[in-house]
């Protein structure tokens, strides 16, 4: 999709530099329906699994503090 938006800009020949070139990109894909709806799916996905390992590294530090404490009891005895 990103692809063929910028085609389309560099086809058209409406945008002489970069950053016209992509806000030119952005603009095409802003009435892109399939574009929006994948890109919003995107980033859900993206902070679900932000949370996720946000969570698996609570519990790897919660084992690894579970670990040490184990240790600590068994040498003390």
């Amino acid at each position: 999709m990103k692809t063929a938006a910028m085609e389309k800009v560099l086809t058209d020949g409406i945008a002489t530099n970069d950053k016209a070139r992509v806000t030119a990109q952005m603009s095409i894909l802003a009435k892109d329906q399939l574009y929006i709806d994948v890109d919003k799916s995107l980033r859900e996905t993206q902070k679900k699994l932000r949370q996720e390992q946000a969570q698996l590294e609570f519990l790897h530090n919660q084992f690894k503090s579970y670990l040490i404490i184990a240790r600590m009891l068994s040498e003390a005895k």
